[in-house]
């Protein structure tokens, strides 16, 4: 679930870059970011 919705992001930032869409491309980014670091938190306390 948590893939499909970066990869929203992230198509969301890339379509920023292409074309201007107003207001979505920092939102989307500073989302991607968030959810990678929850990610990647997450795998780091499972690991001992």
């Amino acid at each position: 679930m948590f893939s499909a919705f970066r990869t929203l992001l992230a198509l969301a930032v890339v379509f920023e870059h292409l074309g201007p869409t107003p207001y979505v491309g920092p939102y989307a980014a500073f989302g991607f970011d968030a959810l990678s670091g929850y990610l990647m938190t997450c795998i780091m306390h499972e690991n001992p």
